[in-house]
């Protein structure tokens, strides 16, 4: 792991590969990351589980920022703890860069607020998905709390139609269909789960992408007429 600090900003740096190095335990890169003093962020990264309405659940964070190889962590503000900003970056999907995966900060409210950063959009834009905690020292071990009011305006587009009528046609362009593309598209979507289907010397097709297209496994290729 390299560190360094610029103008009061931490960075860390994790191994790009196992062969570079090893990365650290989940428990102490978390209490790294959420600092020595007893605050939201240091609930938030420390903390096993949250209040989501009326249960306790596994908190997510400890998934969304346990150590991986490649993975970059800024630290802006990291004395003022109102104005601390905890970014994750990483490899972005061509390779050709860092880019944020994940953004948390304190709001105005005193609530945490977390992005979750998707960069590859139509809109060539990051989208980003809004998550907000409030802090209850009170509850001690499970102090922190996901904010469920206006959930479904934090999580829609106004670019996206989510009132369209059902009759309503979008275009989505046109492609043919060769005798060849059926059985890739069966063998496919056979009993393969999850997992990506080997093509020698093309690309890989991976089961979940055909989802849209109907249930796993539904189209055995007797459906098929053998003049297609």
């Amino acid at each position: 792991m390299n560190v360094s600090e610029e103008g009061g900003k931490p960075t860390f740096r994790l191994s790009a590969s196992a062969s570079q190095g090893a990365i650290p335990d989940s428990d102490p890169w978390l209490r790294v990351l959420g600092g020595e003093t007893y605050s939201r962020r240091h609930a938030l990264f420390t903390n096993h589980v949250f209040v989501q309405g009326n249960k306790f659940q596994d908190d997510p964070m400890r998934r969304i920022f346990s150590p991986a190889h490649g993975m970059g962590v800024e630290i802006i503000n990291a004395k003022g703890l109102a104005k601390t900003v905890i970014a994750v970056n990483g490899k972005n999907h061509s390779g050709s860069r860092h880019a944020n995966n994940v953004e948390t900060k304190i709001s105005e409210q005193k609530e945490i607020l977390i992005d979750l950063i998707e960069e590859r959009t139509i809109l060539g834009q990051p989208a980003f998905l809004p998550f907000r905690f409030r802090y209850h020292p009170a509850n001690c071990s499970a102090s922190i709390r996901d904010v469920k009011e206006a959930i479904n305006d934090r999580f829609s587009d106004e670019k996206v139609p989510l009132d369209a009528a059902v009759t309503d046609v979008f275009g989505a362009g046109c492609t043919q269909v060769t005798g060849k593309a059926i059985p890739d598209f069966l063998h496919s979507i056979g009993n393969n789960g999850e997992a990506f289907v080997g093509r020698p010397l093309e690309g890989s097709l991976r089961t979940g992408a055909f989802r849209y297209c109907g249930w796993v496994g539904s189209y055995p290729r007797s459906d098929i007429p053998k003049r297609l």
